[in-house]
């Protein structure tokens, strides 16, 4: 959880909370004691606890525990809450790899192009991370795959520079732009392939040219 949540240690944005007793039901998978205690009607759904300031859905992402995730969005839990980098549910099971996570928060509703305050979308984070089924669910619900994060990164872009080939191969048919460029920091423009070729990614490069057409 430290690594998925760490963001809200950053730039807090309202006071912290101990994790109550909803959100140790739901880190330790506790679906009975869970839902006794939503049905209480004793506890906030979408309070944030710990010092990271975390939700009961955040947890339940974080764990991959499904079940708990559906209790808690069938009792209504917030899908538009973020962690402070402006993080919302999809972007955190898209940097988990919760295939079916993903999929479900897509279908109750979870904004596809939510961004954070760097301009990432939920495609963007699964494409850094290389969760190649989540970047392919979130691609046939509809995301954009062209939207640019803050640096000018599209999701192929940051693919290419980590050397994801799997994640490039599901971003290619869902007509990712391969000669869309980027900025650098001196102001030169270069394309998908230059920057797998940068960074020494092979096998993205190999991937690239085959959809590029390039030929010796």
């Amino acid at each position: 959880m430290q690594r998925l949540l760490s963001q809200r240690q950053r730039h807090p944005r309202w006071p912290r909370r101990p994790l109550n007793d909803l959100h140790k039901a739901v880190e330790r998978g506790d679906t009975e004691r869970a839902v006794a205690l939503l049905s209480s009607k004793k506890f906030n759904v979408d309070e944030g606890g710990g010092s990271m300031g975390v939700t009961p859905l955040m947890i339940a992402i974080f764990k991959g525990n499904l079940r708990m995730v559906k209790i808690l969005l069938d009792e209504g839990c917030n899908l538009s809450i973020t962690n402070d980098d402006g993080a919302g549910p999809l972007h955190l099971s898209a940097q988990g790899g919760k295939l079916s996570i993903t999929r479900l928060l897509a279908e109750r509703g979870a904004e596809i192009e939510a961004s954070t305050w760097m301009s990432a979308t939920p495609l963007h984070v699964a494409s850094d991370e290389g969760h190649s089924e989540v970047v392919r669910a979130l691609c046939e619900a509809g995301a954009d795959v062209h939207t640019r994060k803050a640096d000018r990164s599209t999701p192929l872009i940051s693919a290419a520079i980590r050397g994801h080939a799997n994640s490039t191969r599901e971003l290619l048919p869902a007509k990712a732009n391969p000669l869309l460029v980027k900025p650098n920091a001196v102001g030169k423009n270069f394309t998908p392939l230059d920057a797998a070729a940068l960074h020494g990614r092979a096998e993205v490069v190999r991937e690239l040219i085959k959809q590029v057409g390039i030929r010796d």
